[in-house]
């Protein structure tokens, strides 16, 4: 077996610091990495049929076809991306997709809780399920406070003083991007969750759940029209969530001087330079949270077993317009008191492993060292021979098509405005048979090998106070590389 992690990317400004700061340590211990956009890297654990494949999530379906192979020698772990936040311990399990993580060598989870949830399922899995939390919450320590200094100092620079909002509106918001509705979506994905239909009582849940928050999309509306113009000299950024309809949002906020729609960048860059941050059962109210800022949860809809309600269990929880409208006014002038209390710490403990103690990077390596044919593996030999067999993975005339979608999909909206119609429908006809490239592409704009060096030097400084700065990318497909040491 070959010391190889594979790491698979879907939403770079999520995934992609957490993923090289767990690429980082796992090169330090000797392992070679396959970093970047999601079926390259599958494609290049298929090619070489040995490593340690990490899935974000737990089906099964998504590893590698040469699993079964006897020439293949692979361990499989997971860590459900999704797992920390969730309607109800149901909807969890059906995510996790328990009756088939037996193809999984470890199991990991968020927090303990998540954990007591698998093996309450399925007892079988206990030996292989380990608490770890997220290398996502690694990086809101104090020390790594680095990596979002120089990003958030220009936002501020930009924006002056500005409160946060983030949303996870989906469900009421789904981007057109996609080509479908979300209850459409969810159906499609229902199947390759759970390998069946949805129940009735379930496909109903999935047109209340869009239904509720179309009116929460209506009611955040409302709550900014009517707050904003109270603060004049601050400005309200709105950052959505990356499968929302960015559209829908400028519209409907179309003439407030102070309030700017903005997808751009990672998330706890806007965080960090905040005033404030207000949500409702967003992961985003936790990682405020997390980072010492001051959080509202903020929802004046009060249906219930619809939203995830861990995220509003942090911070200061309001319903009303006038008491929002209160609060911002104390924290604007500096008259408001908020820190993290125990109960909310014991409530964060239990869900993420890694809030407080070793880094969850620490605890997953821990474990993989802990099984033996990991532990004895071979080290990659990245010689020719190595790479020849990788370029089985693009060719030059599916590398440059890409290149090509990817630039379509960014100029989209301008070319859509100054070509005129007809002219649209000819560029942008083939985007109709595969309407979810563009959502795709808005997830992941590229990843470059630049991006790549510089955070592992910034790692290097942080964790070490000594850049070692003999690091070894080399690209393999599009937005795909291999990492090593020199």
């Amino acid at each position: 077996m070959k010391k190889i992690l594979y790491l698979p990317i879907e939403t770079i400004v999520r995934e992609l610091n957490a993923r090289l700061l767990l690429a980082h340590q796992a090169l330090s211990r000797g392992y070679s990495v396959i970093i970047g956009e999601k079926h390259n890297v599958l494609k290049a654990a298929e090619i070489l049929k040995s490593g340690v494949y990490f899935y974000k999530s737990h089906g099964a379906s998504n590893f590698p076809k040469e699993k079964k192979s006897d020439k293949a020698e692979f361990k499989f772990v997971s860590l459900d991306e999704e797992g920390l936040v969730f309607v109800n311990d149901n909807k969890y399990l059906i995510n996790s997709k328990p009756h088939e993580l037996e193809h999984l060598d470890i199991v990991f989870t968020w927090g303990s809780y998540q954990r007591d949830l698998l093996i309450k399922e399925n007892p079988d899995l206990e030996a292989k399920t380990i608490p770890v939390g997220n290398p996502r919450f690694d990086l809101l320590r104090p020390e790594f406070r680095v990596l979002y200094e120089s990003i958030s100092n220009k936002i501020r620079k930009k924006w002056g003083k500005y409160i946060l909002i983030n949303t996870n509106f989906a469900p009421g918001n789904y981007s057109r991007l996609y080509g479908c509705s979300y209850v459409e979506s969810r159906v499609h994905q229902f199947y390759t969750i759970t390998g069946r239909a949805p129940t009735e009582e379930e496909k109903s849940f999935l047109i209340k759940e869009s239904e509720y928050y179309k009116e929460l999309f209506e009611r955040y509306v409302e709550m900014i029209k009517e707050v904003s113009p109270e603060f004049p000299d601050i400005n309200f950024i709105l950052r959505p969530h990356p499968s929302e309809d960015i559209i829908n949002w400028k519209q409907a906020l179309k003439g407030l001087d102070n309030v700017h729609v903005i997808f751009k960048g990672n998330a706890v860059d806007w965080i960090i330079g905040s005033q404030a941050v207000i949500h409702t059962g967003c992961t985003t109210g936790i990682e405020s949270w997390a980072l010492g800022k001051i959080v509202i949860a903020y929802n004046p809809n009060k249906k219930e077993g619809i939203e995830p309600q861990l995220p509003n269990k942090f911070g200061v929880k309001l319903t009303g317009t006038d008491d929002l409208y209160k609060v911002l006014a104390d924290i604007l002038d500096g008259n408001f008191n908020f820190k993290r209390d125990e109960e909310q710490l014991e409530i964060a403990k239990s869900y993420i492993e890694s809030i407080t103690g070793d880094y969850s990077v620490t605890r997953f390596l821990d474990a993989l060292d802990n099984i033996p044919d990991i532990k004895n593996a071979e080290p990659l030999d990245t010689n020719d021979s190595i790479f020849s067999r990788l370029k089985k993975i693009e060719n030059t005339k599916g590398a440059i098509k890409i290149k090509i979608l990817k630039l379509m999909s960014r100029y989209q909206p301008v070319i859509k405005k100054v070509s005129g119609r007809k002219i649209y429908r000819l560029i942008y006809g083939y985007f109709d048979k595969y309407p979810g490239l563009f959502a795709q592409f808005k997830k992941f704009p590229g990843l470059k090998p630049d991006d790549i060096k510089n955070k592992l030097y910034i790692y290097d400084e942080i964790l070490y106070n000594n850049p070692a700065h003999d690091y070894i990318v080399k690209k393999i497909a599009t937005d795909t590389y291999l990492i090593s040491k020199k």
